[in-house]
């Protein structure tokens, strides 16, 4: 199964993925989007939603 995953350093707190998909994708502490709940959506959606159209590319895929 795969995993989205933020880059913290390049993420530039820009919200595309926390308001795309908030069952996935928070803000955390320190302003940062972050990963909660990667079963949050399918993995179609995550890619075409948030990954895909990222300004920074900062979201990837881990192979868990």
């Amino acid at each position: 199964m795969k995993k989205p995953w933020v880059d913290q350093e390049a993420c530039v707190s820009g919200g595309l993925c926390v308001n795309a998909i908030p069952e996935v994708f928070r803000f955390a502490g320190h302003g940062k989007a972050e990963v909660y709940d990667p079963g949050g959506a399918y993995q179609n959606v995550i890619q075409e939603e948030v990954i895909d159209i990222c300004p920074v590319s900062c979201i990837q895929w881990l192979d868990k």
